[in-house]
């Protein structure tokens, strides 16, 4: 066991290391300056502050000097108010180290007096503060990045503490909220915006507050008379907004629900005119081309009386005006069956079901092919060729277009006729017929579905013109669209679809 007088001595000298110890950990060391010799001391974690060897001991204006140029008047006037008057002084300055780098040190000083109130030493404390000046300059840094980045971003935004006091306000808040940040900062939300209280942004903001959630909602502000979208994220310290004026977009949308009504009036206003208007037409068409049947008939009468009362001598002149009249007559009668099929397929009520167009295009291509057998004629016919659609129309539609094929290609050595189908671009089944016959000029194809319109001369070619309008009506009575593409001497190809029928099974 040590002696009593041993472990006295070893006392001060523990405490003495443990003194050592906390300095170089804490870069704090000791300083005095006697007035009267005026020493200077330096313990040996100033020496190393200023990167000079321990045992240092500079005069008072050397020390002094050793301070970056922009603090030496500072420290004299502190050091000497210190001196004179006993003022204590806390500076956080920079010196120059012994390798020329400038290190931030907090100097601490006070001053000694003896028993007579002199004062006779200053002495106090040097810290080495470079690490915590680092650490707060980037804090700064850090901080003026955020502060940027939050007063360019579009949003206005705002923070609140734990208390729904303001605690930040960025510039575009302020444009938003029409208040200056001065007048909010440091000051509860629902005094500075009563109107908000028993609002969607009470409800809002503290069920993000108190259930820790992130919110998102819009909401109308009367005061302001704004709509805003509202972005609310809890924190430790309080709650993050993120809000946007979203007026413009909700007028926005209210004109456009105002206009959508008003099309919507104007369009149900017009398809009652325009299907007012077709049940007229319709009525007209069907009322002329009924009514054009007698005199018709009468004049066909007539004239085939007339033929049988001409004298054998008559002539062969009276014979050709005859003929022309009953071949007038003809197609006149033709033209009535053609308007009277237009109308009648314009009022016909839909009656949908599965329909193998491939087995109409061979019953009615096999038909035709019986009437003129010299004809030699390559076909090809898609099998299956399933359709959904009025079976009795869907055979109209086929006969029209099979029989344009069958017509326009009747002066080729071999007539080549294709039926079929493919997928168009957004997947709809497009149906085709195609033929290598006489085609027709593609600048006068709007006009192929307009009534009694025909591209080519009647003594080329027979028809009332009346065909593709027919087809044209019935494809839209089902939903669907028809064009064409052709080359005059080369053919031309149809196609059609079905509309928003269901695809067949």
């Amino acid at each position: 066991m040590p002696s009593p007088t041993r472990s006295a001595q070893q006392e001060p000298q523990a405490s003495q290391a443990l003194l050592r110890i906390a300095s170089r950990v804490g870069h704090v060391g000791g300083w005095s300056v006697e007035i009267a010799g005026g020493k200077v001391s330096w313990s040996d974690e100033v020496c190393a502050i200023h990167g000079d060897p321990p045992g240092t001991s500079p005069k008072l204006d050397e020390g002094l000097d050793r301070y970056a140029p922009e603090y030496r008047h500072i420290m004299r006037q502190a050091v000497q108010a210190c001196i004179d008057e006993g003022t204590p002084f806390d500076v956080e300055a920079q010196i120059i180290h012994a390798s020329g780098q400038r290190v931030w040190v907090r100097a601490i000083g006070e001053a000694q007096r003896d028993e007579t109130g002199t004062i006779w030493r200053i002495q106090g404390a040097f810290q080495d503060i470079s690490e915590r000046k680092a650490a707060q300059e980037e804090s700064r840094l850090l901080t003026e990045r955020l502060l940027n980045t939050l007063e360019s971003v579009t949003d206005a935004f705002f923070t609140l503490d734990c208390a729904w006091t303001f605690t930040y306000v960025n510039g575009e808040a302020e444009r938003v909220l029409e208040r200056p940040r001065a007048e909010l900062l440091g000051r509860c939300i629902w005094d500075e915006f009563p109107q908000a209280l028993g609002s969607p942004f009470e409800s809002g903001y503290k069920r993000a507050m108190n259930d820790r959630v992130a919110v998102q909602f819009e909401a109308f502000y009367p005061p302001l008379q704004i709509w805003v979208d509202v972005r609310a994220y809890p924190s430790d310290q309080g709650l993050a907004v993120y809000f946007q004026d979203v007026t413009a977009r909700h007028e926005a949308q209210a004109e456009i629900l105002r206009l959508n009504a008003e099309l919507e009036k104007r369009v149900r206003l017009r398809t009652a005119q325009l299907e007012a208007a077709n049940r007229e037409l319709e009525a007209f068409s069907y009322s002329v081309a009924h009514d054009l049947r007698s005199p018709l008939r009468t004049i066909d009468g007539f004239s085939r009386l007339l033929e049988k009362a001409l004298p054998p001598d008559a002539g062969d002149r009276p014979k050709h005006y005859l003929g022309r009249i009953l071949s007038g007559v003809k197609q006149m009668n033709d033209m009535t069956d053609a308007l009277l099929a237009l109308a009648k397929v314009s009022r016909a009520p839909l009656e949908p079901q599965t329909v193998d167009l491939a087995a109409l295009a061979r019953s009615l291509l096999q038909a035709w092919h019986e009437q003129e057998p010299a004809r030699e004629v390559k076909l090809r016919v898609q099998e299956p060729l399933p359709a959904w659609g009025d079976p009795r129309l869907l055979k109209l539609v086929m006969e029209n277009l099979l029989g344009n094929a069958w017509k326009f290609s009747s002066k080729k050595p071999v007539a080549e006729i294709s039926v079929g189908s493919e997928r168009g671009p957004d997947g709809e089944t497009v149906y085709f017929v195609r033929d290598n016959g006489a085609g027709f000029n593609m600048d006068r194809a709007r006009e192929l579905f307009g009534t009694f319109v025909r591209l080519h001369e009647q003594e080329e070619f027979k028809g009332t013109g009346m065909g593709l309008a027919n087809v044209q009506r019935i494809v839209a009575h089902h939903g669907g669209r028809i064009w064409a593409d052709a080359v005059p001497g080369n053919g031309a190809t149809f196609y059609f679809t079905l509309g928003g029928a269901p695809s067949p099974a």
